[in-house]
């Protein structure tokens, strides 16, 4: 989550914000690259949003690699390919259904997702947005503003009998 916020944050930075070692750190960013869980780390720039291609292809419809931007399967088995507007004369195949010409792309802000996170006080899975607490160096997600209030009296109290 942390690095959507900032896919830059340094392996350093990120270490010391969960209050874990930096190759602890590098090695949970290795594991998630490597799993596919992060797939890419990227800066894309306004004129790459601009003068697009967008193919709908059958399934099997071969587009080369390197022209392709990306793609979306959808539920009936065909794709869509976004490519730029200038390589869409390179692309030569039977199963092309369609193209629209696309003259801006526009990226919103990434929704978050929390797939089955878990409240760091009770233990419940958070449905929603969770409620954010920092102390002791972390963060710590909770559900509801009750375990909000419990997490911070315990964490104070941890504070407290550590002086």
């Amino acid at each position: 989550m942390m690095l959507k916020e900032n896919s830059r944050k340094s392996v350093v930075d990120i270490a010391a914000e969960l209050g874990i070692s930096r190759i602890t750190a590098r090695k949970v960013i290795d594991g998630l690259v490597e799993s596919q869980e992060i797939i890419r780390f990227t800066v894309e720039s306004s004129s790459d949003q601009n003068d697009l291609a967008l193919i709908h292809v059958r399934s099997g419809t071969v587009i080369p690699d390197d022209l392709v931007l990306e793609v979306f399967d959808l539920i009936d088995g065909t794709s869509l390919i976004l490519v730029y507007l200038e390589n869409i004369a390179s692309v030569k195949d039977p199963g092309i259904i369609d193209v629209k010409i696309v003259s801006r792309r526009k990226i919103g802000s990434p929704v978050p997702r929390y797939p089955s996170l878990h409240c760091d006080y009770c233990d419940a899975e958070i449905r929603g947005t969770p409620i954010s607490v920092k102390g002791e160096g972390k963060t710590y997600y909770v559900c509801c503003p009750n375990c909000e209030r419990d997490m911070k009296r315990r964490l104070g109290s941890l504070e407290h009998a550590q002086q």
